[in-house]
C-alpha cells in the first residue's frame, strides 16, 4: 500500500483542554501498526500540523481535546433521486445519509468507499483502505463504538 495515514493528537493539559490528544499518541506509540501509519503529537502547533497535511497524507485522524474526531469508511450505496449530493452508504451495517458535495471533481459511484466524518464524505478511499481502517478502528474501542452511535443518531434526510 502506498497510501499515508497521519493520526495526530493536538492539545495541550497546560493550555487549558483535557490534553487527550497527547495520550492517544501516547498510548499508539506502542502499538503495532502498519508502516503507512504515522502517529504524531502537534501539541498547539497548528503551523507544523498544516504543514504535515499539505505534505499528502491520504487519511488523517485528528485528536483533540473534547469528544474524538474519526473519519470512518462506508460503502456507497445509492445517491437520492434528485438530490445529487446525498448518497446512502452502509458503515458497518449503519445505513445513513451523508452530504458527498465535498467530492464534487471525484463523485463516488455506488459500490465505491469514502471517509465519513459528521455526515459529510471527506475523500474517496478504496476497498483495501476501508477495511484497514475498519480494523484499525474496531481495534481502537470505544471512539469507534461513540462514532457508530453517533451516525446512527443523525439523519440528513
Amino acid at each position: 500500500m502506498t497510501d499515508r495515514m497521519l493520526i495526530a493528537g493536538v492539545g495541550n493539559i497546560f493550555l487549558g483542554d483535557d490534553g487527550f490528544g497527547g495520550e492517544v499518541v501516547r498510548r499508539l506509540g506502542s502499538a503495532v501498526l502498519p508502516d503507512w501509519v504515522t502517529v504524531a503529537d502537534y501539541g498547539t502547533s497548528g503551523m507544523h500540523l498544516a504543514y504535515d497535511l499539505a505534505s499528502g497524507y491520504d487519511t488523517t485522524i485528528l485528536r483533540r481535546s473534547g469528544h474524538m474526531c474519526l473519519g470512518i469508511p462506508g460503502e456507497v450505496i445509492e445517491f437520492l433521486p434528485g438530490q445529487p449530493d446525498l448518497a446512502r452508504v452502509d458503515v458497518s451495517g449503519v445505513r445513513r445519509v451523508i452530504n458527498v458535495g465535498l467530492l464534487v471533481d471525484d463523485m463516488p459511484a455506488p459500490g465505491e468507499w469514502v471517509l465519513i466524518h459528521v455526515g459529510f464524505a471527506l475523500s474517496k478511499i478504496d476497498e483495501g483502505e476501508a477495511a484497514a481502517a475498519l480494523e484499525f478502528l474496531e481495534g481502537i474501542g470505544r471512539a469507534y463504538e461513540e462514532e457508530l452511535a453517533a451516525l446512527q443518531e443523525s439523519h440528513i434526510e
